[in-house]
């Protein structure tokens, strides 16, 4: 019979990507297409962990791992986005800091140094 054929033994019989991508191959072209699928795993350049290869630009928007700068001169060098998270939250010499003395001003770590000795709320406890 045609239909059991067709499907059983024919190879002209197409079946649905198993990755989810919803393209309808016979199984020859499966066997070729598995490496070329938007929905195959690929491995991140950068930090190593697998995602679906349509999905790897938006991880690269954020992953952690990947290379990153920092505008200012104090840290020039840097090894991937986690260490300029980290450098921008403790020593980053741009960032700025409100006054903890309380009277609002916003200035970069070395100002402050400099702003406590003339702040307006230095001496009101």
């Amino acid at each position: 019979d045609v239909s059991q054929h067709l499907e059983q033994d024919c190879g002209k019989m197409e079946e649905t990507c198993k990755l989810g991508c919803g393209m309808k191959l016979t199984p020859s072209e499966l066997k070729t297409h598995v490496n070329i699928c938007v929905r195959r795993n690929i491995p991140c350049e950068y930090c190593s962990k697998n995602f679906k290869f349509c999905e790897m630009p938006e991880h690269l928007k954020k992953c952690p791992k990947m290379k990153a700068t920092c505008e200012c001169e104090v840290y020039v060098e840097m090894k991937c986005r986690e260490d300029v998270s980290q450098h921008l939250e403790q020593d980053c010499g741009k960032m700025e800091e409100t006054c903890k003395l309380g009277c609002g001003m916003k200035l970069t770590p070395s100002e402050l140094k400099t702003h406590v000795n003339i702040c307006v709320r230095r001496n009101i406890p």
